[in-house]
């Protein structure tokens, strides 16, 4: 197997409104008598594969956190519901009847394969309602509060604790002021509140571009949006506008999309040769950690280089997966106010210290 298998789309069908209607109930069929196993495939790619087991999780060695209390989001763009056309929020939204909406309709069936349903726009089919291009009523849309500078952008001047993204929202304006034709006149222009006023052509010309690559990545559509969603936060200052809230969910439509993208997905050759299980991590993690502990001299520099390999390997195995890179701990015996640590105290204890990192409420710890 050379390459990936196609992405195949599922209910609701694009571009096919009578699959819509609804159809008489069938009959029930009469059980199927069990099938004789099928005979192997010669030369299935998958043959040479080696049989996945799962670690025996009463010995897993990780950490016992109780995730109980945590509470769910309570943001409604998380709930399926608001993916629906029937959701009330659409209703402060519309279609607009102009070149846009046409030229939205051609670059979303070229992408079909990629985008989800409600991304199309399609007559008879109102799951399929072209959610990307909606436009905000009139009586709900606000002036701008703040200007977004590109200058500013770039630099960070926008940025706090837990938002540092903001040099590859720069990349993706210089990519519309680049590669976007309506966009390219804003090149040298530090005012970027064209990306606010201009929304749906912005998208709609991302969308064109895409619709033209030989391989268009989902992941990569959504890192536009998530600029424009970017932009919208900074001009108005606020999260709690419709606009906002609107390319906010298109983003986490698009990030659902990709999960189900990649579950589906079939390993390419070159990923089938890297692949390994993660019982196999922690196995050679727990090799680590025994070569460690029998080293009786642990100043030397064997044992240093060593020690390095067990700590990258166990940080990234042992604890939960965490948004910020945690390569940036550094190390302590007391708990602190400010940064981010791993505390050792002097009973053995081990800490993670967190007052930064995507950690806005207050300090977390996890032993």
């Amino acid at each position: 197997m050379s390459s990936r298998l196609k992405r195949q789309v599922q209910a609701p069908v694009r571009f096919a409104p009578s699959t819509f209607k609804k159809q008489p109930p069938k009959a029930p069929a009469a059980p199927a008598a069990p099938a004789a196993p099928a005979a192997p495939i010669i030369g299935d790619p998958y043959d040479f594969m080696p049989v996945m087991t799962l670690p025996d999780m009463s010995e897993f060695r990780g950490l016992n956190l109780d995730l109980s209390t945590v509470p769910k989001s309570k943001d409604p763009k998380f709930n399926p519901s608001f993916n629906s056309y029937e959701n009330p929020f659409w209703e402060k939204f519309y279609t607009p009847a102009d070149e846009i909406t046409k030229r939205y309709m051609r670059a979303t069936d070229a992408l079909n394969t990629v985008l989800p349903a409600t991304f199309m726009l399609v007559e008879d089919a109102p799951e399929s309602f072209g959610v990307a291009n909606l436009e905000l009523k009139e009586k709900y849309v606000k002036k701008i509060v703040n200007t977004p500078s590109f200058s500013k952008l770039e630099k960070g001047d926008y940025q706090t604790a837990q938002s540092k993204s903001d040099k590859n929202i720069a990349a993706s304006i210089k990519f519309f002021r680049n590669q976007l034709p309506s966009f390219q006149k804003y090149k040298d222009d530090d005012d970027i509140s064209w990306v606010v006023l201009q929304h749906r052509l912005l998208l709609v010309e991302i969308f064109e571009y895409y619709a033209k690559a030989a391989k268009p990545s989902i992941a990569t559509i959504k890192s536009r949006l998530n600029a424009i969603t970017r932009i919208f936060r900074i001009a108005y200052q606020t999260k709690n506008y419709e606009l906002y809230d609107k390319y906010s969910g298109l983003v986490i439509f698009l990030g659902q999309a990709f999960e189900l993208d990649e579950f589906d997905n079939a390993l390419s050759e070159l990923e089938q040769k890297k692949f390994i299980t993660f019982d196999v991590v922690l196995r050679r993690q727990e090799e680590l950690q025994k070569q460690f502990e029998g080293i009786s001299n642990k100043k030397t520099l064997i044992a240093y280089d060593l020690n390095q390999e067990l700590l990258l390997i166990s940080l990234y195995s042992l604890i939960p997966p965490l948004r910020g890179e945690i390569k940036t701990l550094k190390f302590n015996t007391s708990k602190q106010q400010n940064g981010d640590w791993i505390i050792i105290r002097p009973d053995g204890e081990v800490l993670m210290d967190l007052n930064e990192e995507k950690n806005d409420t207050k300090q977390s710890y996890l032993k």
